[in-house]
């Protein structure tokens, strides 16, 4: 190691050097030595910032930080705030878009490098990547800085930075930084105020499926936090944004016609006339994205006042429209479980239907707090292959 170290230090030697280092970091058990060796990581890092051999080290900073040991001297010794620097130097407008090829290691969400680009983008965004798997690497991504209105800075800049390029394949691995940093979303104490963006992106993404599928994983980690954000979920608008993106993944789902007097928001209906101009590619993520944004309003109907929206929206009429779920008995029933029929052969999907519509039937049901109207008040079951589900009146 110390000849390694000394090779990396002459600039007549450091890109046989990191050559060397790169042939090694593949293997576990020299990752382990390497992980002992804190001057090398340094000097890695410090060597990415290197024009003349900038690529290849951020192909050896990728497959060390493979390592959590070596992670963590990155972290600490500025390996996130040097990428980011890379970023903000290297990156153009009008950058070459380009695919890096890369390999999956048994650790879910780390990446090696199998063959590098002429492009150090999706280098770098690989890196950050493998950093922010490990929780000292959020850690370090959510807090930039000291000053509490810029902590968030990086996110941000990134979040904007993918929404760019958010049809090139240069940028995918952008969109796995940004879900990476919402994991643990309501420990961390996160909120929508940096991740905006991304409610827009979720329908928007069209050409790069991998991305759409990351930003919608974004998404849902932070509807974790709606405790916490219920009214900036509300003034966003979030269950507009959810059904729009529900709307583009299953257009060949959809019902053929709807209703003219149909009781559905009316960028819903937008969505709905316009998919077949709209559709994105979404690849082999069409089953994960629907679960995914089925979670999102599972999890928001955990308070009344989005359930209410929800009904008030239509949502029960969009669960048909996408053949997700159908009322079908007109009879009087135990349970509105039994109510329901899936249309779309997905069980689990069926059943996170039927959550949210119960729970809409749930406070639906309760009784008003005023004396004239009867404790045993019910929903008005028989029209509701119609319209939304709403309180019956007297």
């Amino acid at each position: 190691m110390p000849i390694i170290e000394q090779a990396l230090g002459s600039k007549e030697s450091q890109e046989e050097a990191l050559k060397i280092v790169l042939s090694l970091s593949n293997d576990t058990e020299s990752l382990k030595l390497f992980a002992e060796s804190k001057n090398i990581i340094r000097k890695v890092i410090e060597l990415s910032g290197e024009e003349s051999v900038s690529n290849l080290a951020l192909q050896v900073m990728i497959n060390l930080s493979q390592n959590e040991d070596i992670s963590k001297v990155m972290v600490k010794n500025g390996g996130i705030s040097t990428l980011f620097d890379f970023l903000k130097t290297h990156l153009k407008p009008d950058e070459k878009d380009e695919k890096s090829d890369v390999g999956y290691i048994s650790k879910e969400n780390v990446y090696e490098v199998k063959h590098a680009t002429t492009s150090s983008i999706p280098l770098v965004l690989m890196a950050l990547t493998n950093l922010t798997t490990y929780p000292f690497g959020r850690e370090k991504l959510l807090n930039a800085s000291d000053n509490p209105d810029l902590k968030m800075i990086l996110v941000e800049n990134l979040v904007a930075m993918t929404g760019f390029f958010k049809d090139q394949d240069l940028f995918n691995f952008g969109a796995n930084v940004i879900a990476n940093s919402t994991i643990d979303a309501e420990k961390n104490g996160l909120t929508l105020a940096s991740y905006k963006p991304l409610l827009e992106m979720i329908s928007s993404i069209k050409k790069s499926p991998t991305k759409r599928m990351k930003v919608t994983e974004a998404v849902k980690n932070l509807m974790f936090t709606y405790n916490d954000n219920l009214q900036e979920i509300k003034d966003l608008d979030v269950v507009v944004s959810i059904g729009t993106a529900l709307i583009e993944t299953n257009v060949h789902e959809c019902a053929k016609a709807i209703d003219e007097d149909i009781k559905l928001h009316p960028k819903w209906i937008e969505a709905y006339e316009n998919r077949e101009n709209n559709e994105p590619e979404i690849g082999p993520h069409k089953d994960d994205l629907n679960h995914c944004l089925m979670d999102c309003l599972v999890l928001l109907g955990n308070e009344e006042d989005m359930l209410n929206i929800m009904n008030d929206y239509g949502i029960q009429n969009l669960f048909e429209i996408l053949n997700f779920q159908k009322y079908v008995s007109k009879e009087p029933i135990a349970s509105q479980e039994a109510a329901y029929q899936s249309f779309m052969g997905d069980t689990q999907i069926n059943e996170k239907v039927t959550v949210v519509l119960n729970q809409i039937i749930s406070i639906l049901q309760e009784t008003p707090k005023t004396e004239e109207i009867l404790a045993d008040q019910e929903p008005n079951l028989d029209s509701a292959a119609d319209k939304p589900l709403e309180e019956s009146k007297e």
